[in-house]
């Protein structure tokens, strides 16, 4: 008797569990439930580490991400999987990437998949290369996905 009460009250939390779901992605569209907030990350290629934590410091100040990670594209190329957690990516040279073809052709198969890259500073200085560099500019889909903000951080 005890198990078939545990069984039923498990089952009636999972119930709400779910009713909650729906309609916090009913109210969102509405305004009347905020989103929640994406974690982003930062692909920095710079000389200096202090230039990445200054980058992710101002935007986790926003108060507009729930996390800012830092990979710092100099030393190591990201997988994929990698970047898959995160919504969007701020990528930006000051210094070569590590394997600039490897790197762009991981960053277009994340556009590919829905994810967004925005590109800043000596991005049209320093070389990527992959599908990134070639696509971005010459594919409709890669141009739609891809935002590329020239600014100085």
């Amino acid at each position: 008797m005890m198990k078939m009460k545990m069984k039923m009250k498990m089952k009636m939390k999972m119930k709400m569990k779910k009713l909650v779901g729906l309609v916090v992605v009913a109210l969102m569209p509405m305004g009347l439930v905020a989103a929640p907030l994406p974690a982003v990350a930062v692909l920095g290629a710079t000389g200096t580490a202090a230039w990445n934590s200054e980058v992710q410091a101002k935007l986790v100040g926003t108060g507009r991400f729930s996390s800012v990670a830092v990979v710092d594209v100099v030393s190591t190329t990201p997988t994929l999987a990698t970047l898959q957690q995160y919504r969007a990516l701020l990528v930006y040279p000051d210094a070569n990437y590590f394997d600039a073809n490897a790197l762009g052709n991981v960053l277009a198969d994340y556009v590919d998949g829905g994810g967004a890259v925005v590109e800043a500073v000596f991005g049209n200085y320093v070389y990527m290369g992959g599908r990134y560099s070639t696509q971005a500019t010459t594919a409709p889909s890669m141009q739609a996905k891809i935002a590329v903000i020239q600014t100085g951080l």
